[in-house]
């Protein structure tokens, strides 16, 4: 039974790996702090984990229930939320290399391969089980084919038995061997999935900060934003793809370049995008990103696509 006793162990007692994703409780502001713990609480408690050092809860398997899933998530948008505002301070220098770092510690984890591993050891057991049910067969089969009458109808019928006994039994045994090579590589292999689910959280994390910078960076008027942009305009749909193509820009300078507002223009010397921007970098992420960027402020200065003259006639009607 779920107590509200259950969460205010996690609080007075709060578990390593808590206190290493959120830090330590601040009573002066404790809500978003507290209400990640509850969570953190009341998953483990629902769905019968254990703490285990330096993971936050184990993720949710392909055959766990959607409910588990749903909790799972929930709980991690609230540690993400909660640890964010606690380190809210950190500015766009810190922001880009942490988010530089962590990119590249996830394609270091690289894929994880738990579900297809767990397949394989399925597979593998059935197939012995199989087996095992094909030497017994066998078995049975060659103690038949050796009794006296079924020697003397069929001379040849015990060596043939024989013969076959012991090519399933080889079969068995190269399938368990193989199983066993199979248990003894997961148990080598670094906890890749637990690593993974971790540095996602952070990148998360770094994200909703990167959002709080850009929102409070687009409250103020910028010269190159206006540089770039053009004026806001009055129509809401090119309005709202000014807004779109500034929150870009914002994400650019903060994420990739590590520039806040205050630090003006990239580039002061030319014009357009590239004067709050800079210039197309030579790395192959930094282009992608920066040919999003320079795609989405393009847009703004696209016509509307024309109407179909149907759904024209159709309005005038």
């Amino acid at each position: 039974m779920i107590t509200a006793r259950t969460t205010a162990n996690v609080k007075t007692e709060p578990p390593a790996g808590l206190v290493a994703m959120l830090g330590e409780r601040n009573p002066s502001e404790p809500t978003r702090w507290d209400r990640a713990a509850d969570a953190y609480a009341l998953y483990h408690q629902r769905w019968e984990h254990s703490h285990q050092p330096g993971q936050i809860a184990p993720p949710p398997g392909p055959d766990a229930p959607a409910a588990q899933h749903r909790d799972y998530e929930e709980l991690k948008g609230l540690l993400v939320e909660a640890r964010a505002y606690n380190n809210r301070h950190l500015t766009p220098p810190d922001l880009a290399a942490t988010q530089t770092q962590l990119t590249a510690r996830l394609d270091s984890i690289g894929p994880t391969t738990g579900h297809l591993d767990a397949g394989i050891s399925a597979q593998l057991e059935r197939r012995i089980t199989q087996l095992e049910t094909n030497v017994a067969r066998a078995r049975q089969a060659f103690g038949e084919a050796s009794k006296p009458p079924n020697r003397r109808r069929t001379r040849d019928g015990p060596e043939l038995a024989r013969r076959h006994l012991g090519a399933v039994r080889s079969e068995l045994d190269v399938t368990r061997a193989h199983l066993a090579d199979h248990q003894a590589l997961i148990a080598a292999r670094p906890n890749r999935v637990a690593d993974r689910e971790r540095t996602s959280m952070e990148l998360a994390v770094v994200d909703n900060i990167i959002d709080r910078h850009i929102h409070q960076a687009l409250t103020r008027p910028q010269p190159y934003r206006t540089t770039a942009l053009g004026q806001r305009p009055t129509d809401p749909a090119a309005a709202g793809r000014w807004d779109t193509a500034a929150t870009a820009i914002e994400r650019y300078r903060i994420a990739t370049l590590g520039r806040g507002p205050d630090t003006g223009p990239t580039n002061p010397d030319t014009h357009g995008v590239t004067h709050a921007i800079g210039p197309k970098p030579s790395d192959a992420i930094g282009q992608q990103r920066w040919q999003h960027v320079h795609t989405t402020v393009t847009a703004i200065h696209q016509p509307a696509p024309a109407q179909p003259l149907t759904a024209a006639l159709r309005r005038s009607r």
